[in-house]
């Protein structure tokens, strides 16, 4: 009997105040029933676009251990969905891009949302940049597009 697929990976923020990122989508996916693995690309104390902010980035490393470690538990069969939010530099971009790939070539079943959380009303949380690094990341040819953005 195959696996459930009923995890999904979440490549997201983490706050430690407030309701955004990560903090937001395992709760709506775990009411759901779904188990979420979650990837925290930046540490906040709240979300940007507040008056002050504490905390950064995953360190690079880090960052791309973590999602390595993820590949070498053997769960993709688990899988159902990888979800990416807010990126916390540009070199995550990439990797997370590439990983992705990774997913999409062995198990291209798994559903793959985008969600680049750039800002808000108020204005763009991150460097103007990360709008081209985001479409040359994800561009055809390059990546698989995302089944849902």
């Amino acid at each position: 009997m195959p696996a459930p697929r009923d995890k999904t990976i979440i490549i997201h923020s983490k706050v430690s105040y407030g309701y955004v990122g990560s903090s937001t989508t395992a709760l709506v996916l775990q009411i759901g029933r779904q188990d979420a693995i979650i990837v925290p690309t930046v540490l906040y104390s709240n979300r940007l676009g507040l008056p002050t902010v504490g905390g950064g980035p995953t360190p690079t490393p880090l960052f791309a251990s973590i999602l390595e470690g993820i590949l070498q538990l053997d769960i993709l069969d688990e899988v159902s969905s990888v979800i990416t939010g807010f990126i916390g530099s540009t070199e995550q971009v990439n990797i997370a891009a590439d990983f992705v790939g990774k997913i999409k070539e062995r198990y291209p079943s798994i559903t793959y949302l985008c969600d680049p959380v750039m800002g808000d009303v108020g204005g763009l949380y991150v460097p103007r940049m990360y709008r081209k690094w985001w479409s040359t990341a994800w561009c055809p040819g390059r990546r698989p597009h995302a089944e849902l953005l």
